[in-house]
C-alpha cells in the first residue's frame, strides 16, 4: 500500500481536530488543471467517501494531488517547425533565436487546452500522540511540495527533516564493517556505495551477499553505504537511505497472516493503511533510538544559560565545545589530586568521567571488547543493551586508554591489548 515514505519530526498534541485540519486543507483543495495551467496541486480525500483529512486509529490521514499536463517536446517542436516555416514564407526571412521562442509560446498556449494530464496522489499522515508526519513519497524534493501546500493552508506546519546524533551514513558504514546491524535489525541482500572521490562511481548490490570480502575491499577504498538493506524484527523489510528516507517497503508475511479480511473496501483500506502505519512508525523509532535520538536544537543544561542562547557572534557548537572544555579542566584537576568524579547529562550520558567514577559499565565494556576481538559499537549496544552515544563513549575511552585502536579510514577498529 506505502512503499516509500519520507519522515518529519512533530512536537507531540497536534493542534487542530481531524474535521478542523479539513477544513484548513480546503484552502488548498485541488481544482484541476485550468485550460492554459501546466500544473496544479491540492488535497483530495484520501479515500472514497472521506473528507479532506479523516481520523483513522488515532492518526490523521490525507491526501495531496499533482496533476501535470503531457507536452511531449517532439510535438511541441514539430508544431513549432511548422509555424516558423509557414512564417518565413510570408516574410521572406529566416526567424532568429527570440522570434522562435515566441513562436514557440503561441503554440504551447494553443496545444495545452488539448492536452492530456497525468495525476499523481501522494499519501500522508499526522500521528499526533508519537510526534511523526510521514509523507508517501520516493524523495525529500517530492515530499517537500507536499509540505509546502500543507504550509499554505495551515499558515505553519512545525516540521524539520527528520535529523539524528549520529549521521546515517556513518551509522551504515559502521555496521557493514562489522558485518553486524544493531539489535531487532539485520543486514538484507542490497546495498549502495558511493565513493567521495572524483570518477569512482557508484557501486550497487542487489541480492548479494553483503557479508562478503568485495563489501569489505570496497570500504577499505573509500567507499561508503548511501543506502542499505534492512529488516526489523522479522516483520518489516526496507532500504534505508543516508538521509533516513524509507523506500521499497514491505510487510513480511509474519505481519500480514493474522490481518482479517475487511467487510468492504473503506474498511479494508482502513485496516491496510492502520497496519503498514504502525509497522513504518514502529520502523522509524527503532531506527531514530539506534542513531543515537533525535539531533539536539540545542541543549538547554549546557549552553542556555538563562541568557536565551549563544552570545552573537558564537555559535550553539562553540559554547558546547567551551564547556565541555571547561569539563575536561576539572576532571583532570580531580584526577591530578587522586579523586574521581563523573559529569553527565540529564539523560545519563557520560560527558566526562575521571577516577572511580568512569562509565560504571566500562569494565564490562571492556571485557566484551576484548573476549569478542571486535571493538564494535554495535557489539558493546547490543550487548549492554544501551543507547548508541553511550557504547560510542565506551569505546572512545578505550582508545584513551590503549586498549582499541583509533577509527581506520574504513570505520573499523583493532584490539590492541589483551
Amino acid at each position: 500500500m506505502i512503499r516509500n515514505i519520507v519522515a518529519y519530526p512533530l512536537p507531540r498534541g497536534w493542534p487542530h481536530l481531524a474535521h478542523e485540519t479539513a477544513a484548513l486543507l480546503s484552502r488548498r483543495e485541488f481544482q484541476g488543471c485550468g485550460a492554459l495551467d501546466t500544473a496544479h496541486a491540492g488535497f483530495v480525500p484520501p479515500r472514497d467517501d472521506a473528507a479532506l483529512c479523516e481520523a483513522i486509529a488515532g492518526r490523521y490521514l490525507f491526501c495531496h494531488q499533482h496533476e501535470e499536463k503531457i507536452l511531449p517536446a517532439s510535438v511541441v517542436n514539430e508544431y513549432v517547425e511548422i509555424k516558423c516555416e509557414e512564417i518565413e514564407q510570408q516574410q521572406g526571412y529566416k526567424l532568429g533565436r527570440k522570434q522562435r521562442t515566441m513562436v514557440k509560446e503561441e503554440v504551447v498556449t494553443e496545444l495545452l487546452p488539448q492536452a492530456f494530464t497525468k495525476k499523481r496522489r501522494t499519501l500522508a499522515w499526522i500521528n499526533s500522540e508519537r510526534g511523526w508526519l510521514i509523507i508517501e513519497a520516493t524523495s525529500t524534493k517530492r515530499a517537500e511540495d507536499v509540505l509546502e501546500d500543507m504550509r499554505h493552508a495551515l499558515d505553519t506546519v512545525p516540521a524539520g527533516l527528520l535529523s539524528t546524533e549520529v549521521n546515517p551514513a556513518r551509522a551504515m558504514l559502521r555496521w557493514l564493517a562489522d558485518q553486524e546491524a544493531p539489535d531487532r535489525f539485520t543486514i538484507d541482500s542490497d546495498c549502495e556505495l558511493v565513493s567521495f572521490a572524483e570518477d569512482e562511481g557508484v557501486v550497487r548490490y542487489t541480492n548479494w551477499d553483503l557479508a562478503g570480502e568485495d563489501i569489505q575491499h570496497q570500504i577499505s577504498i573509500g567507499r561508503a553505504p548511501t543506502l542499505l538493506g534492512l529488516t526489523f524484527d522479522d516483520r518489516v523489510s526496507f532500504i534505508m537511505t543516508n538521509r533516513l528516507e524509507l523506500k521499497r517497503i514491505l510487510l513480511l508475511d509474519i505481519v500480514t497472516a493474522g490481518q482479517e479480511e475487511a467487510d468492504d473496501a473503506i474498511a479494508k483500506f482502513d485496516a491496510d493503511f492502520t497496519l503498514v502505519a504502525a509497522e513504518i512508525e514502529g520502523v522509524l523509532e527503532a531506527l531514530v533510538d539506534e542513531l543515537g535520538g533525535l539531533a539536539k536544537k540545542g541543549d538547554p543544561d549546557l549552553v542556555d544559560m538563562g541568557n536565551g542562547g549563544a552570545e552573537p557572534g558564537r555559535s550553539t557548537g562553540d559554547l558546547r565545545r567551551e564547556v565541555r572544555s571547561a569539563f575536561e579542566k576539572l576532571a583532570e584537576g580531580v584526577a591530578a589530586h587522586g579523586g574521581s568524579m563523573t559529569i553527565s547529562t540529564g539523560d545519563d550520558q557520560v560527558i566526562v568521567g575521571v577516577g572511580n567514577d568512569l562509565d560504571p559499565l566500562y569494565h564490562d565494556a571492556k571485557r566484551i571488547v576484548i573476549e569478542q576481538g571486535r571493538p564494535s559499537i554495535s557489539l558493546v549496544q547490543r550487548h549492554l543493551r544501551i543507547g548508541y552515544n553511550r557504547a560510542a563513549r565506551l569505546i572512545e575511552q578505550m582508545e584513551t586508554d590503549g586498549l582499541v585502536s583509533a577509527m581506520r579510514a574504513d570505520g573499523t577498529r583493532e584490539v590492541l591489548a589483551a
